[in-house]
């Protein structure tokens, strides 16, 4: 009866245990699953409001209806979507509505009834007019909320399902469990019990035996109990040993119990941290494992002992040192607490040396971001600048005539402006507003020029500069300036790793790369004939450890100081520009060897353009607009030197009004970054009145489009600036006879100065 009773008193709490469990995690299932549903249809709203608005507003302006209803039509694919209703705001008139009909199909109707499950989301389409945000239109989208309650509703019954079925063989588990180590060894008890009571009951023999027999049963009874207690006193003492040994060694901070400053224990933690076998702490001065020194110049036994003092765990920065001599950051909170007895100081330690090293790499890179926005900043004026000064040189270099010595000084002019320009270009790449250049270059002239640049930045005369150029192909399609950056970057690099002399040499060979041999290349490159360029040097070379690393931003082996970690980054992303790749050989002791590995051309290199080369002149009246007084003037006068008819205007405002006021005009000349108006939406509002009109875009750097874009803007061509008279009458000349000219900006984006 009383293992009926025990067992039925374990059932019941099983039950209740059982409906404890499982009523609240059904009803945290349903109110899980509902806060989804409802933060998915929210998400799905404001994606469907996002892409509209995006979308939409370009269609809605030009009033493209058959391009909104067939993008209405695809949003109708969707499945909780129902109708969309497109309506202008300066008509006040609905454009159209489109429903998705029973069979799936799209079809003409009107906007349903909002009723059970349907919900109706209103987007306004607004445009930037000047200085306001302008209402031109609005969506109304009707979504069914329907479908997704009914996934939902299946997938709660299935989650709900699960959860009881798993709670219900936890408990069937726990009964098992506990009739099996609680109930028998009770009963087991019990009857034990039972029996000592009839023991009792037994009459003696004689007095004495049983009064001894009581007394022994009594001793004997006593005896267990104490034993039990101390068995049970034992198993606790024991727990909570293992407790706080988990706790000690099993949290993710160093912990210390120091006696005044001597380390009295440390857990695993510790041991690990400071690098020391186990227990190596113990006993040892934790000023000792430090310098004398913290960085912000104070003692380091005097930085411990008045913290000390307070210890009321508040967070500090040390500097600690582990045997090996590395360094690491610590942070330390400091707290009293009792412990046998006596107060002891409980030290928690925690390893912040990798996150300040990531919040210095973090500051150099907004330092390298501004640099480059700076740089970025100062290439684009200063490209203006050469605009002016290379067209001004150009018509004094034409008006000379005769005068040999005039064209000499013009001509001089002109090859300053264009080694100013490839700084310029050089910038331009470093701010990333500028692609790679795509020139048919003779990378043996690139070599040569690298090879005489250093040999003259070189002040040690035991370093020699070697040229071996056996490649039967040299040419390569990039940017000259970039490529020659990174050979002399490589350059500056095998000098620095010879403190005691040594040769530099660069050669060439041509490499034929088949598809096993392009893929175990990083990047993968196609099979093909490549120029592979090895820059080798005589030093001291580099260990696995740096080789593997040398390309990381940031690595340096040079002192604080004397590098960035940048120079071997920015090498190997101007190589990948040109799609190329690199790689490296390097022994200790035995030098290094950087291999490159260009897609090499049969096509001939590009000479520079001669400076007497002859022009074409023109006729016709082309419109030059600038908001650069400078610009503008040089342009119109190297237009003018053409034969053309010039009119300008300072703005994209101003050049609307003298397009339909000054015209008829051949050609627009046209800037992209212009206050009030920018160029692109200048030439918008004379196409949408004139639609043959034709322009041409001045651009210095890049940001936010390309040539396939400039071509679907509208413009007929594009020149990049600084630009020769050559390339301005062949672009003008080309497209005044009907043509389109983007040689010099098919890699180009379709906005800048």
């Amino acid at each position: 009866m009383r293992r009926l009773g025990i067992s039925s008193k374990l059932i019941l709490l099983t039950l209740t245990v059982w409906a404890l469990l499982a009523v609240p995690g059904a009803l945290l299932e349903l109110a899980i699953g509902l806060s989804r549903q409802y933060d998915a249809m929210l998400q799905t709203r404001q994606q469907v409001r996002t892409r509209m608005e995006s979308v939409l507003n370009e269609m809605l302006w030009n009033m493209d209806v058959p391009a909104m209803r067939s993008f209405m039509a695809s949003e109708l694919l969707r499945e909780d979507v129902v109708a969309v209703q497109v309506s202008d705001a300066f008509s006040h008139r609905d454009l159209f509505c489109l429903r998705r009909m029973d069979d799936g199909t799209v079809a003409d109707g009107v906007l349903p009834t909002l009723a059970g499950e349907l919900i109706q989301e209103d987007i306004v389409i607004r445009r930037q007019r000047g200085d306001t945000l302008q209402a031109i239109g609005s969506v109304a989208v009707i979504f069914d909320a329907g479908p997704g309650n009914r996934v939902l509703m299946r997938g709660l019954a299935v989650d709900i399902g699960g959860s009881l079925v798993v709670i219900t063989l936890l408990c069937i588990v726990l009964v098992v469990v506990l009739d099996r180590n609680l109930v028998k060894p009770i009963e087991l008890i019990r009857r034990r019990m039972d029996l000592a009571r009839k023991m009792d009951e037994t009459p003696a023999a004689s007095p004495l035996p049983g009064a001894a027999f009581v007394e022994l049963k009594m001793m004997a009874s006593d005896l267990e109990h104490m034993l039990a207690e101390l068995g049970g006193a034992s198993v606790a003492l024991a727990e909570r040993e293992r407790l706080y040994r988990a706790l000690f060694d099993g949290g993710v901070d160093a912990v210390l119990v120091l006696d005044g400053t001597r380390i009295r224990e440390a857990n695993q933690r510790a041991d690990t941290l400071f690098g020391v076998a186990a227990g190596g702490l113990t006993g040892r001065e934790l000023p000792s494992l430090a310098l004398d020194r913290q960085p912000d110049g104070q003692p380091s036994a005097r930085t411990l002992a008045n913290r000390l003092q307070s210890a009321d765990g508040s967070l500090f920065p040390w500097r600690a040192q582990r045997p090996d001599g590395t360094l690491i950051d610590v942070e330390i909170a400091l707290g009293r607490v009792a412990m046998s007895g006596s107060t002891v100081v409980l030290a928690s330690l925690r390893d912040v040396t990798e996150r300040n090293q990531l919040e210095s790499q973090l500051r150099q890179v907004q330092k390298m971001e501004t640099i480059g926005q700076l740089a970025g900043g100062v290439a684009h004026d200063f490209n203006n600048v050469l605009l002016a000064i290379m067209g001004s040189a150009e018509l004094l270099a034409r008006q000379a005539g005769q005068d040999v010595r005039s064209r000499q000084h013009a001509e001089s002019i002109l090859s300053a402006s264009q080694r100013a320009a490839s700084l310029v270009r050089q910038l331009l790449a470093f701010s990333r507003k500028q692609g790679v250049g795509s020139t048919p270059l003779d990378l043996h002239l690139v070599l040569r020029e690298t090879a005489g640049l250093l040999a003259r930045t070189i002040v040690d005369q035991r370093i020699r500069v070697d040229l071996q150029l056996d490649s039967a192909l040299v040419t390569v399609f990039g940017d000259s300036a970039m490529l020659q950056h990174a050979l002399l970057n490589l350059g500056v690099n095998a000098r620095d790793a010879m403190p005691g002399g040594g040769s530099v040499t660069y050669a060439t060979r041509l490499r034929k790369l088949d598809e096993a041999a392009g893929a175990a290349c990083t990047p993968a490159m196609p099979a093909g004939d490549y120029i592979e360029v090895a820059v080798s040097d005589t030093g001291t070379g580099m260990s696995d450890e740096v080789r593997r690393r040398c390309f990381e931003a940031f690595f340096t082996t040079k002192e604080s100081g004397k590098g960035t970690g940048l120079g071997l980054t920015a090498v190997a992303k101007t190589i990948t520009d040109h799609h190329g790749c690199i790689q490296v050989d390097s022994t200790l002791g035995k030098g290094t060897t950087f291999r490159l590995l260009l897609p090499v051309t049969a096509q001939p290199a590009s000479k520079p353009t001669p400076y007497d080369i002859p022009v074409t002149s023109g006729s016709g009246r082309i419109l030059v607009v600038d908001d650069d007084d400078l610009i503008r003037r040089v342009s119109c006068q190297l237009l003018d030197s053409l034969g053309y008819a010039v009119v300008e205007a300072g703005d994209g405002a101003a050049g609307v009004a003298a397009w339909f006021e000054h015209g008829p005009f051949d050609l627009m000349l046209l800037d992209m970054e212009m206050p009030n108006m920018r160029g692109v939406e200048c030439l918008r509002a004379i196409l949408a009145r004139d639609p043959q009109a034709k322009a041409v875009l001045c651009s210095g750097f890049s940001r936010d489009g390309d040539a396939n874009q400039l071509r679907a803007d509208g413009f007929r061509g594009f020149i990049n600036k600084p630009y020769r008279l050559k390339e301005l009458a062949e672009t003008v000349a080309t497209v005044l006879a009907g043509g389109r000219c983007f040689a010099d900006g098919s890699d180009l984006h379709r906005s800048g100065g």
